[in-house]
């Protein structure tokens, strides 16, 4: 595993000793994973097998679009980032470097959240920080890390606008759950985690506690760095899409095809398809299969598995029994404007109703940033490969509800995703700009 840890203020970190266990920590963890170092100031001590790299403050903070934040991570290209900041602006440029990257972030307070800290200077300082960046800091991270359990509830609670100001708004927090794992590791075998899922309106913070003074005061350094790592795979297996290349989307689309097809006979690798199966890791697979369980295709890709014959290291059970956080995704769809029509057309058989209902709740959905999974987009493909349906009528059904265009557009990016020929369409597929939104839109909903 590739790990970065962003310290800005790194020789502040050094005379702390509050905060000396970083050190430490950082150097026992480089023992067991790649580690890189990114901060303004380093000291000089040493770090052992740690990479260290420096950044400019000034460069960054007026330099455009941080550009050297963009290049590191091109470069480094880390599984995890792990930001050891609260109220730095650099932290904050980081995070939207990540978010374009596709890395997932994990941030440690270091109890700075707590009353004694954000409510200093509020009025003069702290409201604008949070206002501008530190509450789209807790928000997009990944997983916020709580170093004792009086800081559970600071960073559950978290704000960031006075209160009044908060009542008006309507903004509220609640906790949610409490989950407690005991995560098996490969590497490092069991490692347990109490996980607090809260909720701030729509927002969802999974906080796991690893008691960092606990740990350091009773035990060796080395059992806290094994918890970090741990606690890292969790968030990379909560987060597969985000670390796929474009080969294991690719190979995902393999599988998923030739599971999908009843004529094992046609299936036909292409030399570049074969080299591509045949070049993925166990991280590779472990992606595409966590991807797969998370859209509702497993079964699918397992049996495009077998009838290609290929091995990997994992069988459905072990997928399934690997620990996920939560996502921040809206609800699933269960009814939608404008289908109650369709559900009450009498002029459409069960199976062209069904095809209609599937498509514009696909269409609605991705548009609306409301939950849609690859099981969806696959259950239309086998509506419309294995059933016989009147074309004319679902035609003039699409145009007649105004979704004639988009309908043209999914079935394009169908033929290119799914292997959906031109023959089982019922209207011919476009390929414009806005069919390049689409696309962008099921990227951004970690769906394909």
């Amino acid at each position: 595993m590739k790990v970065l840890h962003f310290i800005p203020n790194f020789a502040d970190i050094n005379e702390s000793v509050g905060l000396q266990y970083k050190i430490a920590l950082i150097k026992a963890m480089a023992e067991s994973a790649e580690v890189h170092l990114l901060c303004a100031d380093y000291p000089g001590i040493d770090m052992g097998s740690v990479h260290v790299h420096k950044f400019s403050l000034l460069k960054n903070l007026f330099g455009r679009w941080h550009s050297s934040f963009k290049k590191f991570l091109a470069d480094i290209r880390p599984d995890v980032v792990h930001i050891h900041a609260c109220w730095n602006i650099y932290a904050y440029y980081l995070q939207r470097c990540c978010e374009k990257y596709r890395i997932p972030t994990i941030i440690t307070f270091d109890r700075q959240l707590e009353a004694w800290h954000s409510s200093g200077h509020y009025c003069l300082c702290n409201f604008f920080k949070s206002v501008i960046y530190q509450r789209y800091i807790v928000s997009h991270a990944k997983v916020l890390h709580a170093v004792c359990d009086n800081e559970i509830c600071s960073i559950s609670d978290y704000v960031g606008y006075p209160t009044l100001l908060c009542k008006i708004l309507g903004i509220r927090s609640e906790h949610a759950n409490t989950l407690h794992i005991d995560e098996s590791n490969g590497d490092i075998g069991n490692v347990e985690y109490d996980v607090y899922v809260s909720k701030q309106n729509k927002n969802i913070r999974n906080i796991v506690l690893i008691d960092i003074f606990n740990e350091i005061y009773e035990k060796s350094i080395s059992p806290l760095s094994d918890r970090l790592i741990g606690m890292y795979q969790i968030v990379v297996d909560s987060n597969p899409f985000w670390l796929m290349s474009s080969e294991d989307c690719c190979a995902e689309d393999i599988l998923l095809y030739a599971g999908a097809t009843e004529n094992i006979a046609g299936l036909q690798l292409s030399d570049n398809q074969r080299r591509i199966l045949s070049t993925l890791d166990d991280k590779a697979w472990r992606r595409i299969l966590l991807h797969s369980y998370n859209q509702g295709i497993l079964e699918f890709v397992f049996s495009g598995i077998e009838k290609y014959n290929l091995s990997q290291p994992f069988s459905q059970e072990q997928i399934g029994g690997i620990f996920c956080l939560l996502e921040n995704k809206s609800q699933r769809i269960t009814n939608i404007r404008n289908t109650s029509k369709i559900k009450t057309d009498s002029s459409l058989s069960d199976l062209e109703r069904d095809i209609m209902i599937k498509i514009m709740t696909i269409l609605y959905g991705i548009k609306h940033r409301i939950e849609i999974k690859r099981k969806d987009m696959l259950d239309l493909y086998l509506s419309l490969k294995y059933n016989n349906f009147d074309e004319i009528q679902l035609y003039n059904k699409v145009h007649e509800t105004g979704i004639l265009k988009d309908t043209a557009r999914l079935f394009q990016i169908m033929k290119e995703r799914y292997g959906l020929s031109e023959g089982f369409m019922f209207i011919e597929p476009i390929n414009d700009s806005k069919t390049e939104k689409l696309r962008k839109m099921f990227f951004k909903s970690n769906i394909q």
